[in-house]
Formats: structure tokens, sequence, C-alpha cells
């Protein structure tokens, strides 16, 4: 995938999105001639879309974005993504992976090996959606970086964070947030 930022902001992908018409006004009825929407109330789930699962591989992937403006161009070779059980019945696990590549102008250039691995757990109770808990673990230790001669970090030298979220309909935490850059630790 090659994505491109014009000179005047605009994105060459936005070329594949059909442009609609004005909205409708009025209000909108499904087939049995009642307004759609359901006035605030929570909706069920179908057990069918409950309990759906989907897996994606997308393996040695390459994807680009490139900048005019700001003369700058990332890219992400031999990119891996894999999404297991994605669902609301069972915890799904997001894997992360390639080789990441971005420079902009002369001064600041980033390269290196990256991982990022996701768990998420959904809560679905008699059909309803009640939020759900997720980890997150990032390495990027392998990835350098120079800015000049202002700031240099090296392969090897730890770039790293992991945490943990809870999501519940009116209310995002987070539980666990810890981070090192270089001697740098947040806990």
């Amino acid at each position: 995938i090659r994505v491109v930022k014009d000179e005047k902001g605009k994105l060459n992908v936005l070329a594949l999105i059909k442009e609609t018409g004005r909205p409708a006004t009025g209000t909108a009825t499904n087939p049995t001639g009642n307004p759609t929407g359901n006035g605030g109330a929570a909706v069920k789930l179908p057990a069918v879309v409950s309990n759906a699962r989907l897996g994606v591989d997308v393996r040695n992937a390459l994807f680009s974005y490139r900048d005019e403006a700001a003369k700058s161009e990332t890219t992400m070779k031999d990119l891996n993504l894999r999404v297991k059980d994605l669902s609301l019945s069972r915890t799904t696990e997001i894997e992360v992976s390639g080789l990441f590549q971005s420079a902009a102008g002369t001064f600041l250039r980033v390269e290196g090996p990256f991982a990022v691995l996701l768990h998420a757990s959904p809560r679905v109770e008699g059909g309803e959606f009640q939020g759900m808990t997720a980890d997150l673990d990032a390495n990027f230790d392998d990835v350098e970086i120079r800015a000049g001669q202002a700031f240099s970090k090296k392969k090897g030298v730890a770039a790293r964070a992991a945490g943990a979220i809870e999501l519940s309909k009116d209310r995002l935490s987070i539980s666990k947030l810890s981070a090192k850059f270089f001697n740098a630790e947040i806990d």
C-alpha cells in the first residue's frame, strides 16, 4: 500500500472513496415502516454476532507513506499483521511487526525492527456489550534514531512500553502503564 499526501494536503487514497450526496432529511425507517434507532436503549446483539470470530494474517507486506510538503517518507517493510479470534466472545490477539524506516529530510532518520502485541477480552452479558480489558506490549529496542547531532539512539537501547486498560460503557481506565526509554522509566 502506498499513501501519498501531496503539497496541497490531499491523500491519494481518498480517490478510492466514493463521494456521497447531501444527507437525506427526515426520519429514516426500516422495512416495517418504523423509525430506525433505539432512542438510547441498549442494543442486544444476536448470538450469531456475539459468537462470530474472524482471523486475519498478512505477511511480508509493504506500507509506504510520503508527505510531499514535509519532505518526509515512512516505510514499513516485511510488515506482518496477525489477528487471531477477532470476536466478542473470545480473547482477541493482535500482533504487528516489521521493519520501520522513516526520514524527514536529511535531519531525522528512524529505522529498525519493531513488534507490538495486543490481547483484548470483551465482556458480553445477555447479548449486551459490557466492556473489555486489553493489554499491550510494544518493543522498539532495535530501532535506531538519529536527529542530526542533537540526538541518537542505537540499536539495542531500551525503547518499550506495556500497559493494560479497562473499558466499560461509561469509563476508560488505565490499570497499568510502564515504559522504558534509555534509562528513563515510567511505572
